[in-house]
């Protein structure tokens, strides 16, 4: 409940502080810029790598594997554009931090020893005889 307190009140007024910081450095214009520009190469990013990851995982199944890293993946590709789409350089960091692969990686595998899951299964037909 804190952390979505911190995400929801505090991550704004943070965001909207360093926008002014930066936008006193290097101007009002250049920092909407920036955000902008961020948005634009950020969903270049989330895109590209969207893909690969799908098609990574469509490879998976065709094998009869679980892509399981796929779909931690994949969320964290979620959460990534929905960073970089939001007005700010610290939504836009984190943003990029989910959509780089290789940083993406290394969290999507943090993630992944701290996540439990038991995956049950129906026997198939074949396997009733």
């Amino acid at each position: 409940m804190r952390f979505l307190f911190l995400l929801f009140a505090i991550l704004p007024i943070v965001e909207i502080a360093l926008l002014v910081q930066v936008g006193g450095i290097i101007g009002g214009w250049n920092t909407i810029g920036l955000v902008i520009l961020t948005a634009f190469i950020g969903a270049y990013f989330v895109k590209r790598e969207g893909i690969a990851t799908l098609q990574t995982a469509q490879a998976k199944m065709q094998r009869n594997e679980l892509p399981g890293k796929e779909m931690v993946e994949g969320l964290m590709l979620v959460v990534a554009g929905i960073l970089l789409v939001t007005p700010g350089l610290i939504t836009d960091v984190l943003g990029f931090m989910f959509a780089l692969p290789g940083s993406r990686h290394l969290i999507a595998s943090q993630l992944s020893k701290h996540m439990n899951c038991l995956l049950y299964t129906s026997p198939s037909p074949r396997d009733r005889t």
